[in-house]
Formats: C-alpha cells, sequence, structure tokens
C-alpha cells in the first residue's frame, strides 16, 4: 500500500515536472521572439538611417552642385562638397557591408560580436577620415555666408546653424550606436 501511495506521489511529481519543464519552454520561446523582434527594429533603423544617407547623397548632393554653380560658388567649394558626400557614401557602403543588418541575427554569437566589433572599428575610421574635410567645408561656408567679410551677425548665425547640425549629426550616430550595442546585447541574452 505503501509502495502505490509512493508510486502515485512519484508519479504526480513526475507530471508536475513535465508541466513546469513544458511552461519553461514556452516562455523560453516567446523571449526569443522578443529577442528576435527587438533586434529587427534596432537593426530596421540602422538600414533606415543608411537609406536615407544613401538617398541624399545621391539625390541631394548632385542638385546641390548644380544649384550652387548657377548661383557662382566658388568650384573648389562645390568639388569639395561633392568628394565629402562620395567618400561618405563609400565609407556608409563600407560600415553597411561589413555589419549587414539582414543577417546578423543569424550569426553564431562569436560572428555577430567580431562583426559588431569590426563595424565599429570602421566607422570610428569613417568619422576620423571625414572629421577634418567637414570642419573646411563647415568654415568655408561661413566664409561664404558673410560674404568673405567680417559680419558678426551672419557669422554668428551661419556658425550656430553649423554647431547645430553637427551636434544632431553626431547624436544621430551616438543613437545608432547605442542600437548597436543593443543589438550586440540581445544576441549575447539569445545565446545564452
Amino acid at each position: 500500500m505503501t509502495q502505490n501511495v509512493e508510486s502515485l506521489d512519484l508519479q504526480k511529481l513526475k507530471e508536475q515536472f513535465n508541466l513546469i519543464s513544458e511552461k519553461l519552454n514556452k516562455q523560453k520561446i516567446i523571449n526569443e521572439k522578443i529577442l528576435r523582434e527587438s533586434m529587427h527594429e534596432k537593426l530596421s533603423y540602422v538600414e533606415k538611417r543608411y537609406r536615407i544617407q544613401l538617398g541624399i547623397t545621391i539625390l541631394v548632393v548632385p542638385l546641390l552642385a548644380i544649384l550652387f554653380f548657377k548661383l557662382h560658388f566658388h568650384w573648389g567649394f562645390v568639388l569639395l562638397m561633392g568628394i565629402i558626400a562620395l567618400v561618405q557614401l563609400g565609407l556608409d557602403t563600407l560600415c553597411y557591408r561589413i555589419l549587414d543588418p539582414r543577417n546578423l541575427p543569424n550569426l553564431s554569437m562569436t560572428s555577430a560580436i567580431e562583426k559588431v566589433a569590426k563595424y565599429k572599428k570602421a566607422h570610428t575610421l569613417r568619422t576620423s577620415i571625414l572629421i577634418a574635410p567637414a570642419i573646411a567645408l563647415i568654415v568655408w561656408t561661413i566664409l561664404i555666408a558673410s560674404g568673405y567679410s567680417w559680419n558678426i551677425p551672419i557669422i554668428l548665425l551661419s556658425s550656430t546653424l553649423m554647431i547645430g547640425a553637427v551636434i544632431r549629426g553626431f547624436l544621430i550616430e551616438k543613437a545608432n550606436l547605442r542600437r548597436i550595442d543593443e543589438v550586440l546585447e540581445d544576441i549575447k541574452e539569445l545565446k545564452e
């Protein structure tokens, strides 16, 4: 009799364990799904930023070049602007291909971490390459706006606008890198 009761208790314990195990597996699947959706959303932002920059470079820069030539801007200014835009496009494309956001969630954790590290290194190099020519273009733009004279109100206004644009650009880049870090954390959680 005691053996039957123990057998029934053991059977109940096994059933409860199986039920709990099944619930945990379902929870794990739900958590994985949520993490993958989160990663997809963050990587979509990175891809969207790349496509916006690509569109601006392809559409807006040639139109600006034509406008500046018609307004008799110095050809060196237009050339510098075009070179910066083309170099930025090339470097952004390289960074995008290194990251490969569409395939990143499917990689092993080690491969994903390596890709993110390479992306960050390439992105830092991209910024380092573009900073000096961008500053030169900003200074030249301020000089053009002030008519190459010491027109203080125009210099202050154009400087403020340029500094605001630079800060906005850095904030966008910082947000982009933060999303990449979050994706990396999601990958680590998913692989555990």
